[in-house]
Parts: structure tokens; sequence; C-alpha cells
């Protein structure tokens, strides 16, 4: 009987297959805060903070993305914002990833996950619709809290809609009155992300 139960003790203290072979290891990966609603979040900040002072420095461009065509046909998708100092084109690089998935939802068809490596990023001043194509050294990646982005409003998905009772609130200053945290004001509330 003791013989018994030193392999039953010795069986509890070896470490299971699952454990050794990785299953439910921790991973070292440093998980990205890129997050549509955290970069909506910042260009409220620094659109905001543009309000109040118009030589602060801050500046902002739209965006938009392309397949490689000759010439490209840009579809728009948004406008991303910098602080003082830091480029627009390290907006854009910096935020491609929610640039491309905003895009996917926008124009299901034309952009694809499949056809999403191959895009091209054109940047133009707001309101315009030429565009000015950027290459991958104008796309240096900064400093996520440096930047933010703000996509075209998608009434499909919600994402980047604003709301004031029940209804989509399109237009540019849609959101007047709403705290960069999301919270409501005057009836207004900003959700879908």
């Amino acid at each position: 009987m003791s013989s018994l139960r030193h392999i039953l003790v010795i069986l509890l203290c070896i470490p299971s297959v699952y454990s050794l072979a990785g299953f439910g290891a921790s991973s070292s990966k440093k998980k990205s805060t890129l997050r549509p609603k955290n970069q909506w979040d910042r260009y409220i900040k620094l659109r905001n903070l543009y309000k109040k002072d118009p030589t602060c420095g801050v500046s902002f461009s739209s965006v938009a993305i392309s397949l490689p065509l000759s010439p490209p046909s840009f579809l728009p998708v948004g406008t991303v914002g910098s602080t003082p100092g830091t480029p627009i084109g390290s907006a854009v690089g910096s935020q491609k990833r929610l640039i491309v998935e905003h895009a996917i939802r926008l124009h299901p068809g034309k952009i694809t996950i499949s056809n999403s490596k191959d895009v091209i990023y054109g940047i133009s001043s707001i309101g315009s619709t030429s565009y000015t194509t950027l290459s991958t050294s104008d796309m240096v990646k900064v400093e996520e809290k440096e930047v933010g982005f703000e996509g075209v409003c998608d009434p499909g998905t919600g994402f980047f809609c604003k709301y004031d009772g029940g209804k989509i609130v399109n237009g540019a200053d849609g959101d007047k009155g709403v705290k960069a945290t999301g919270g409501k004001k005057s009836g207004e509330k900003r959700t879908g992300l």
C-alpha cells in the first residue's frame, strides 16, 4: 500500500504534458493598445486642443487608400491627427492597421484582407479630394499617444458614428459637447467602438 502511495505522490509532482508543451503558457509578446476607440479619443483631444489654440502646431489630414492602380483611385477612410512635431505620414504609418480595417468595413469587395497588404496610402488637406501618395519612408511609426484617427462614419457597423437622440449625426461638428472619454453631454453619445 505504501508503494502505491509513493507512486501517487510521484505522479502528482510530475508536470502535465500540457504544461510542458506550452499550452496555456503566458506569452512574452506585448499586445498593442492601438484600438479604434483609443485612437478616436486621442483624435478628439487633438481636435479640442486645436480649437482652443489654432497655432498650437497640431496637424490634421484626410487619409484614403487605393489598390496599386495607375493612376490610383483613392477611397476615403477618415482623418488622422498628430501632435506638434509629428509628421502626418507618421500618423498614417502608426495607424495603418486601423485604417485598413476601417477601409475593409467601408468598402467591402474593393478592399479585402487578401489585398490589404498592397494598398497605397494617400493624404490630402481636409475637404480636398486630391490625394498625395505616401511612400513607406514617410510612414515612420511613432508613439501611438502622439497620433489619433477618426474614421468615416459607417452606419452598418456603428464604427465612428455619432448619435443624437438615437439618430446618426453626420457633420464636422456633430460631436460638440462630447467629452473625449466618450461620456454623455447635452444628450449626445458616441458609440459604436
